[in-house]
């Protein structure tokens, strides 16, 4: 005996050649195909950084965030002497977390590569977040820039700072980007103790605005000068920067300008996201 029910199945003939049309769901074809979409759709850029060379920031490592650079730089030998070219490079890790406790950062640097002997110095950064939502981040943070150092070119003193960092969204051609803001006070490297000048005491400030998915550019007094920097990102889904940096642009003092190209890997921690 046959069935009388009817089969879910049509059939038909196509010049001689027998066809089957089974029904198609239309949710379960959806979930087939968005995962494929969403492997073909490009990844997308890492944060540019939005802080000028020189100058800190409140938006450091935690738990699991890491940094590594390297860079070349030159700067002038007095007012008339030719400029003196050197490198470095350092790496940093962070642990804790600067919204649920506190985020600790441990950064070593390369003072100078063109020495016989290594130079370099150890920093050590705390930070926590105030405020962490949609419309706004607001940290604070202390630290100690060269805590140890060693080598024949690092920095004799160490060099404690205080910096508070906002970030809040803003519309550019109708794309949401990042809009940031540092101010700080510390020593030694902020501080020009020669001067009676109220902004070489130690003074230093910024505001960094990311122009493009992957492009940011920054301009700041750090408290011995006006330093600008530009950050791109070329690559989408790697956390690698390149960076150009003028330092000093207006010879402030006559301590002679510098020039600074660099690539991060990493670090994309410091600029807020939105």
């Amino acid at each position: 005996f046959f069935s009388s029910r009817r089969r879910h199945t049509r059939y038909g003939t196509v010049t001689g050649v027998q066809t089957c049309a089974l029904p198609i769901s239309v949710p379960a074809l959806l979930a087939a195909l968005l995962p494929l979409a969403a492997r073909a759709a490009p990844k997308p850029y890492s944060r540019p950084s939005l802080n000028p060379a020189g100058i800190e920031t409140a938006f450091i490592a935690s738990q699991g965030d890491y940094f590594a650079y390297a860079a070349g730089f030159g700067y002038e030998n007095g007012r008339s002497g030719p400029w003196i070219l050197d490198g470095s490079a350092g790496v940093g890790i962070g642990v804790g977390s600067s919204t649920r406790s506190l985020a600790v950062q441990l950064g070593y640097n390369l003072t100078s590569l063109s020495t016989d002997q290594l130079s370099g110095g150890v920093d050590l950064k705390l930070a926590r977040d105030l405020i962490r939502n949609d419309t706004m981040r607001l940290a604070l943070a202390v630290g100690v820039l060269d805590l140890y150092t060693h080598g024949p070119a690092a920095t004799p003193l160490s060099t404690p700072f205080a910096v508070t960092t906002l970030a809040v969204p803003v519309r550019i051609t109708g794309a949401r980007r990042t809009l940031q803001f540092n101010l700080g006070i510390g020593g030694n490297r902020f501080q020009i103790p020669q001067s009676i000048a109220w902004y070489d005491q130690g003074e230093f400030a910024s505001v960094g605005l990311e122009v493009a998915d992957n492009v940011g550019l920054s301009l700041g007094w750090s408290g011995r000068g006006l330093n600008t920097t530009m950050n791109v990102v070329p690559l989408r889904g790697v956390p690698l920067a390149i960076g150009a940096s003028a330092i000093n642009l207006t010879n402030h003092q006559g301590r002679g300008r510098a020039a600074v190209l660099f690539l991060t890997w990493g670090g994309t921690f410091q600029t807020a996201s939105f």
